[in-house]
C-alpha cells in the first residue's frame, strides 16, 4: 500500500500570500480544487508524488477490480450501497457502474457517499484503433439495479504498472492472471528461482500452484520401466538444438555421418565444459528455422562426472531477444530479460546484414545489459541474443558445425481428476 502523504490540495490555502487572497476572492477554494482533480488514485500528480512507491513489488499487495452494488440505484442518488469498499480510495475515486462514470466524496465500508453523478474520466489504457492510446469518457446520469457490477476506474493505473513489473521479473506471464489467494509481491521476488528450475518436477509444481492453488505430478514413463537386458537397451540425453546464425544445414543424407561423433559444448572463454558421443541426429522444422534432435549415449550415475559417454552437464544456452533497434556504437541493449545471464559477459549477436558478431557487456539490470561494447552494425527488434557459450560438431573437413541447445517441452497431456491434476510429460 501506498504511504500517507500530505497532499497539495491539503496545505495550498495556507501556502497563498495574504495580498493574493484579498485581491482574488476564492483563489484558494479555486487552487484546492483543482489539486483535488490531479490528486485522485491514478491522477498527473499522484503518480508523480508516488513515484517512488509505485516501482516497489510490494506496493501491488491486492488490486481491487470490482465490487457489486447492492441496491437499486436511481438518477439522483448520491449514496451508492455495494457488497465491500476495501480497498478502494478513501475520497475522490472514480468508479463505472453499466455506462456510467460516478465519484464519490466518501465511503464507508459498505457504501459511497458523496456521489457526483454522470462524471468524465479515462475508461481503458488501451483504445482498440491505437494500444498506446487511452480512452477518455463524458457520462449522464442512470438508474442501476441491484447486483449490477461496480469497476474501480481508479485501478486502471496500478494494473498498467502492475503488468510493466510482470513484463519485467515474469517474461511469459505478464498477460495470465496468477492464483488469487497469491501474494503476488512475493511471487515476483522470489521469481529467479521459479525461472532457475524451468524444466525440473518442481518448477512445474511451482506454475501450477501459482496459477490454480493446484497439485501436480511429474510422471516419467521410464521410470517404470522394466529393462530386460541392458546389452539392447540404451538411454540417452535428447537436446534440441539450433544451427548458429550464417551456416547453411545439414543435409539429410549427411545426417548419419554424425552419428558416433563427439558433440562438444564449451563456455564463453572456449573451454570444454562437456561431451558426448551422438548415437541418432534427426532434422526437424518448426515455421522458418531448423532445429536438430541430437541423442547422446546417457547412463545411471555412477558417482563420477562421466554418465555412458557423456563427461560434464549439458547447458541449454542462454537467450533473450532485443526490444526495439539497436544502432551501430549502442552501450546498451533493451532486451525482453537478462534473468539468468551472468552479471558480466560476452553475447552473441546477429545484425541486420547477416552478419554474426560478439560484444561485451560489464553489468545489466532485469531488462537491460549496459556498458557494452563491440556493436558494429544495427540489430533489429526481436532479434535473439545468446550468452556467448556453444556446442559443435567437428565434420570431416575439421571444421566446428556450432549449435544452441534449447530449452523444449515434449509431448504432453494434462488430465484432470477430481483429487488433482496430473502432469504427464516425456
Amino acid at each position: 500500500m501506498l504511504e500517507k502523504r500530505v497532499k497539495i490540495q491539503s496545505v495550498v490555502e495556507n501556502q497563498l500570500p495574504i495580498f493574493l487572497g484579498s485581491e482574488l476572492q476564492g483563489a484558494g477554494d479555486f487552487l484546492k480544487t483543482y489539486y483535488k482533480s490531479q490528486e485522485y488514485q491514478g491522477g498527473p500528480v499522484n503518480i508523480l508524488e508516488n513515484i517512488d512507491q509505485y516501482v516497489k513489488v510490494g506496493t501491488y499487495t491486492s488490486i481491487i477490480g470490482s465490487t457489486t452494488a447492492t441496491s437499486n440505484v436511481s438518477f439522483s442518488d448520491t449514496t451508492i450501497n455495494v457488497g465491500d469498499t476495501s480497498g478502494w480510495p478513501d475520497q475522490y475515486g472514480l468508479l463505472k457502474i453499466n455506462n456510467e462514470i460516478i465519484s464519490y466524496t466518501g465511503k464507508t465500508n459498505t457504501s459511497f457517499t458523496g456521489c457526483i453523478r454522470g462524471f468524465s474520466g479515462i475508461t481503458s489504457y488501451h483504445s482498440n484503433n491505437g494500444p498506446d492510446e487511452l480512452i477518455f469518457e463524458d457520462t449522464n446520469a442512470s438508474e442501476h439495479f441491484e447486483d449490477d457490477q461496480v469497476l474501480n476506474l481508479s485501478s486502471l493505473f496500478l494494473k498498467e504498472f502492475f503488468k510493466k513489473i510482470k513484463a519485467q521479473f515474469l517474461p511469459g506471464l505478464e498477460e495470465v492472471d496468477l492464483y488469487k489467494g497469491l501474494r503476488p509481491s512475493n511471487f515476483i521476488k522470489q521469481a529467479v528461482d521459479f525461472y532457475k528450475s524451468k524444466g525440473t518436477p518442481d518448477s512445474f509444481e511451482i506454475l501450477f500452484r501459482a496459477l490454480y492453488n493446484d497439485e501436480v505430478e511429474v510422471l516419467k514413463p521410464q521410470d517404470n520401466l522394466f529393462i530386460p537386458s541392458d546389452a539392447s537397451y540404451r538411454r540417452v540425453i535428447r537436446l534440441c538444438a539450433e544451427p548458429l546464425p550464417g551456416q547453411v544445414d545439414i543435409s539429410q543424407q549427411y545426417l548419419s555421418g554424425l552419428i558416433a561423433r563427439t558433440l562438444y559444448q564449451r563456455d564463453g572463454n572456449g573451454n570444454i565444459t562437456s561431451y558426448g558421443s551422438i548415437v541418432d541426429i534427426e532434422r526437424i522444422f518448426r515455421e522458418d528455422k531448423t532445429f536438430y534432435l541430437i541423442d547422446i549415449d546417457f547412463v545411471e550415475n555412477k558417482d563420477t562426472n562421466t554418465f555412458g559417454s557423456v563427461y560434464g552437464d549439458f547447458k541449454i544456452d542462454k537467450q533473450t531477444k532485443i526490444v526495439g533497434n539497436i544502432g551501430s556504437g549502442s552501450t546498451f541493449f533493451d532486451v525482453e530479460s537478462t534473468i539468468g545471464f551472468p552479471k558480466t559477459g560476452e553475447l552473441l549477436v546477429r545484425y541486420q546484414s547477416g552478419e554474426s558478431g560478439i560484444v561485451t557487456y560489464s553489468s545489466k539490470n532485469t531488462t537491460q545489459f549496459l556498458d557494452i561494447d563491440g556493436v558494429t552494425d544495427i540489430i533489429i527488434d526481436q532479434q535473439e541474443v545468446f550468452e556467448n557459450t556453444s556446442s559443435y560438431v567437428v565434420l570431416d573437413d575439421d571444421t566446428e558445425y556450432e549449435f544452441k541447445i534449447k530449452g523444449s517441452l515434449g509431448r504432453y497431456k494434462i488430465k484432470a481428476t477430481d483429487i488433482n491434476t496430473i502432469f504427464y510429460a516425456w
